[in-house]
């Protein structure tokens, strides 16, 4: 008998030496620190404890909906006695003083050592964190007046001066490409060039600070449908002011996103379930690039702009948490621009087999594995909202679990902070005063993580779901600004 169209029927021995994934290399993320640390549960190293006797057969469908025969279905929910552990391995990408790192082991860094004495890891390991663009200009200005410079050029600037100057012109990075638009991510391929000085789409949220956004009706129709707007006349000309919101029970996406105007994932795949009725996503950017955002998304989404030009990963996250309470909402997600899909881990079987390019025999997750969007909300949405209404210890964050080939876990859920998607509970976490840091510009995820941990709130990745994002290279939080110390 034939499998039904878009269906693949495969019969798997599960094993506990199975490759899962095809060979590749970690991938950075947008907002992340520790992109490299793994579970416990979730080492390369660590094999499962003892073979299955029979045969499992499991239906493959391209469509992206959830495999029917997986043993960890809703039924599964996540355990509140789990513990976050107070180390996690020190990360490639943003490395950290040896005074940080734990006696037992220098490639494992103790978050509760950090977070006992933030101010002076702040001050040793992130530099220009706050006040970036005043500090650089003030070294600037002290430079030429000691050594009476009447002229400076581009190349005596400090890294984050120099970004603002280039703008995200960056020749490592570039608009990925929509041949390949299986249930994946890519960037806008249209522009509209739209003008960010017109005042008819130009909006303020009273915030503790007065915050512009911007939001094209003529391509955003339903914008008003979202957005309680009261139109103050003043000498100078009217303007409109965010007074609340009306759709509290819909999903609310905040995206922060930093010199990547033309090229972040912002082109979503298309289902039934993300739509403009029931989803908002809003842009969250710097000061220094939002007519550069407005040009070439403000077709797209509400576009707000940040009150200053800070570096790193933290500050915006703070700031959208403040925008999200002011707005009086209980659950927002938070989405980097680096996401670019999800998949379905099985532990038990691996990927159908398909070949690639060069003819090879290889494990064909993109065709078979790859999960809507939405689906994927509605999951971590459900286990977050059901844990804030009966448990004691509500969930914090929620989020699916990098993707990682090296990565078997053996356990539907990880007591770690998701990253680089994150649905949060703000209600849970203002009643417990639990912010982002605003002035970790990277390690802010796991800072987070711990200080939830220690006031009684969880923190989970769900192992069932794996979020691949792009590898870049010099730009968000790949940038030289972020980079340095």
């Amino acid at each position: 008998m034939h499998p039904p169209h878009g269906e693949l029927y495969i019969t798997a021995m599960a094993s506990s030496k199975r490759q899962l994934f095809p060979t590749g290399k970690n991938t950075n993320q947008e907002g992340s620190s520790s992109e490299t640390e793994e579970d416990p549960n979730d080492s390369a190293n660590e094999e499962l404890n003892s073979y299955f006797d029979s045969t499992l057969a499991i239906s493959e469908k391209q469509t992206g909906e959830w495999l029917l025969e997986h043993p960890w279905n809703s039924d599964n929910k996540p355990d509140p006695n789990l513990k976050m552990e107070d180390t996690v391995l020190m990360s490639p990408t943003y490395p950290l003083s040896p005074e940080w790192q734990t006696k037992a082991s220098e490639k494992h860094v103790d978050l509760g050592e950090i977070f006992s004495c933030l101010p002076r890891f702040v001050q040793r390991e992130m530099l220009g964190s706050i006040n970036g663009s005043r500090q650089e200009l003030e070294w600037l200005v002290g430079r030429a007046f000691h050594n009476r410079v009447r002229e400076w050029k581009k190349s005596d600037l400090l890294p984050h001066m120099r970004e603002i100057i280039d703008g995200s012109d960056d020749p490592h990075d570039n608009r990925s490409s929509p041949s390949e638009r299986h249930l994946k991510a890519t960037s806008i391929q249209i522009c509209i060039g739209v003008d960010p000085t017109i005042q008819e789409h130009t909006f303020y949220i009273d915030c503790e600070y007065t915050l512009k956004m911007y939001a094209n009706q003529s391509f955003l129709p339903n914008f008003k449908t979202w957005f309680d707007v009261k139109q103050c006349d003043y000498e100078t000309g009217p303007i409109q002011w965010i007074r609340k919101i009306r759709k509290y029970k819909k999903r609310w996406i905040f995206t922060p996103s930093f010199r990547r105007a033309q090229i972040a994932l912002l082109d979503w795949p298309q289902d039934d379930i993300v739509t403009p009725e029931s989803t908002i996503r809003i842009l969250v950017v710097r000061p220094s690039e939002f007519k550069e955002y407005v040009m070439y998304c403000g077709h797209m989404f509400p576009i707000i702009c940040l009150p200053q030009d800070e570096i790193g990963a933290g500050y915006p996250r703070y700031w959208i948490q403040k925008i999200a309470l002011r707005l009086e909402l209980h659950f927002i997600w938070m989405i980097d621009d680096s996401l670019e899909c999800f998949y379905e881990y099985h532990p038990e079987n691996d990927y159908p087999k398909g070949k690639n390019e060069k003819g090879e025999l290889v494990c064909n997750y993109r065709d078979y594995r790859r999960r809507k969007f939405g689906l994927v909300f509605e999951r971590i949405e459900e286990f977050v909202k059901e844990a804030d209404c009966d448990s004691e210890k509500p969930i914090a964050a929620m989020g699916p679990r990098r993707w990682n080939p090296k990565s078997k876990p053996k356990k539907p859920f990880s007591c770690k902070p998701p990253q680089g998607a994150v649905y949060l509970n703000l209600r849970a976490l203002s009643e417990k005063k639990v912010y982002y840091r605003p002035e970790l510009k990277t390690f802010e995820d796991m800072i987070f993580g711990y200080e939830c941990e220690q006031k009684g709130l969880k923190v989970y990745r769900d192992n069932r779901i794996l979020l691949q994002d792009k590898d870049w290279r010099n730009t968000g939080a790949s940038s030289p600004s972020v980079k340095t110390k």
